[in-house]
């Protein structure tokens, strides 16, 4: 049974210009090790960035580009709507789906650059379009490079963190910085807290919003980059703090080893300029772990979330290295045989029970073989610790000159045949940069079909999903930003789903935590159904200078496929010390294409999307 599992588990991906070839394919899976077409292309010297002959290519290829899909669609399924949704003109680097003034219906943040004001747009649910407000919700001007929502006070209204990654290009400077949301005379609200966190600078690329102690209130990681005010940039380690409403204690002795100093080399050893942060119960003891994404070469860190009985409390060790996440068996034995990593998000795609990730890599063509590639890296045992067979796949397009850059991915599943798709901001190299939308076939291997559908623009950026007309299909909304050709004028797509129904159907639950967190992040979701077993993780957000879907957690179920059981295990302990789980039966629904139920922590389910457990 081990060994279908895992032949079930490995993907074969094919890309828009080959599908990869692998060597050995059974010995290979049965070995456990990573299945890649690394074939090593010689790439001229002249053709290397910064190079005359290689801005020469590039300024003909610019005159020729194409900046929105390459071509008409051969599949239909996507429409761009962004005129009649109101986002005609606007600009985004980062998009927020949330709900900041409490009606019911997702609004949408925008951030326009890399390091900019928010704008808000309300939904106007009448109009069925966005409409930017008029007023600024904050008390003074506020710049970010990132934002996160969440309630953290747990009243039922989203509050917001700032984040600001403080490089060169950030003319001010800021720590991270938390505001409390409310409304006031029907208008939102915001004022700044002052949260305990430290005073000082540093280069914040991610925050984990999540409760690693499950103890109702959220805590935070804090993922730090580069600190390039010294003369030679040095990694800043990162921190945890545990949370009680907008109040933080710094944690982050339970990093094991993070920050150990060497006074003698001015520098943390142990600490890497981590880029992208991402939460998920790896192996499924309720208790959330942490993936980070590392760059520059330095291997990734999988922080496993263990019980530290001697001290009573909670301990986080790096399981990277064996589990197979640190980095590619190429590079195993460099200290900088890693990838420049973007994410590493975690998803059960082929329902075989066992959380898998995906991991994106910004790889040039002359980048040696031992740099990573974007992989997805199947998990393959039930047992502790954890580990992943990596498939690694690549845009090569065979001129030698071209360059991949992996910088944001989300699962969803938009034709709702109960499989997990994968749209992919490949992004910052024109004019091949564009985005990516694997399709998982019946076998579990990926198809590239965003050219099929026409949505492949360039340079994409911040993408999320979101069902923006609640019709029970997952759309998407991204941005496109100017990156490397200054004549692409940044613009947002809004492509609302079409496919038909076709037979596949689809439901959403809205979980309410109570004690537990208000959204329940942290929760694990186990759909039963007739046909398959799906497994899901709610998290807040992933990656780097993260955007942020709409809450909700969205199944596919595909064709002639009834319902049996949810089972829950929410983010809050019993009294006897251990995760609260809860069953819910759904046999007893009937319903034609979509349903949507909300689901409290007390065992309730309520159908629709409501605010309250009370109703």
């Amino acid at each position: 049974m081990f060994v279908s599992m895992m032949v079930m588990g490995l993907t074969s991906l094919t890309t828009k210009s080959k599908k990869l070839q692998c060597g050995a394919f059974l010995a290979l899976l049965l070995l456990g090790t990573s299945c890649s077409s690394k074939k090593k292309k010689a790439a001229s010297p002249a053709l290397r960035e910064g190079t005359e002959q290689y801005s020469k290519a590039r300024k003909k290829e610019e005159r020729h580009v194409v900046y929105g899909p390459t071509s008409s669609p051969t599949l239909k399924g996507f429409e761009n709507k962004t005129l009649e949704y109101g986002l005609h003109g606007e600009t985004a680097t980062a998009l927020y789906a949330v709900d900041f003034d409490n009606d019911g219906f997702t609004d949408l943040v925008t951030l326009p650059q890399h390091y900019s004001v928010p704008r808000f747009f309300k939904f106007n649910s009448k109009e069925k379009k966005f409409e930017r407000l008029n007023y600024n919700p904050f008390p003074e001007i506020v710049r970010g490079s990132f934002l996160s929502f969440a309630d953290f006070n747990r009243d039922g209204f989203l509050d917001v963190l700032v984040g600001t990654l403080n490089q060169k290009t950030e003319l001010s400077k800021y720590p991270l910085r938390l505001f409390k949301g409310k409304k006031f005379k029907a208008k939102v609200r915001y004022t700044e807290e002052q949260t305990r966190l430290p005073a000082g600078i540093v280069p914040n690329s991610s925050v984990a919003v999540f409760d690693f102690d499950l103890d109702g209130w959220l805590d935070l990681y804090q993922a730090n980059w580069y600190n390039v005010r010294e003369r030679k940039p040095k990694a800043v380690p990162d921190r945890l703090y545990k949370g009680k409403t907008f109040q933080f204690k710094d944690y982050s002795v339970l990093l094991e080893g993070e920050h150990e100093y060497k006074k003698s080399f001015k520098l943390y050893p142990n600490a890497r300029p981590s880029f992208g942060v991402s939460p998920c119960d790896i192996n499924q003891d309720g208790f959330p772990d942490l993936l980070i994404a590392n760059s520059s070469g330095f291997e990734n860190k999988l922080w496993m979330n263990r019980s530290d009985r001697i001290n009573k409390t909670r301990k986080f060790r790096d399981f990277a290295k064996v589990s197979g996440v640190a980095s590619d068996i190429e590079g195993d034995h460099d200290p900088l045989g890693g990838g420049n990593s973007f994410y590493l998000n975690c998803a059960d795609y082929n329902n075989d029970g066992i959380f898998d990730l995906a991991l994106g890599e910004l790889f040039h063509s002359y980048d040696p073989e031992t740099r990573d590639r974007s992989s997805i890296l199947t998990g393959s045992t039930f047992s502790f610790p954890p580990k992943f067979i990596r498939t690694e796949y690549h845009m090569d397009d065979g001129t030698g000159s071209w360059s991949q850059g992996d910088r944001r991915a989300t699962w969803f599943d938009y034709n709702r045949d109960g499989l997990l798709d994968l749209i992919i901001d490949n992004t910052g190299f024109p004019p091949k940069s564009r985005l990516i939308l694997f399709k998982q076939e019946s076998n579990h291997a990926f198809s590239d079909v965003s050219e099929a559908y026409a949505i492949n623009s360039l340079n994409p950026s911040g993408t999320i999903v979101m069902d923006v007309n609640r019709d029970g299909r997952m759309d998407f909304i991204t941005g496109q930003t100017s990156i490397r050709n200054s004549q692409i004028k940044g613009k947002i797509y809004l492509y609302e789903n079409t496919h038909a129904f076709d037979g596949n159907r689809s439901i959403r639950f809205h979980l309410i935590g109570q004690r537990s967190n208000r959204a329940a992040i942290g929760s694990s979701l186990v759909l039963k159904t007739k046909n398959f077993t799906s497994k899901q993780f709610v998290s807040l957000q992933e990656g780097g200078l993260p955007s942020q879907n709409e809450s909700g957690v969205f199944f596919g179920l595909g064709k002639n496929n009834r319902l049996d059981t949810l089972k829950v295990r929410w983010p809050l302990l019993s009294k006897k010390g251990f995760p609260i789980e809860k069953t819910y039966y759904l046999s007893k629904y009937k319903f034609k294409e979509h349903l949507e139920l909300t689901l409290c922590e007390s065992g309730k389910i309520i159908p629709g999307k409501v605010k309250s457990c009370r109703n």
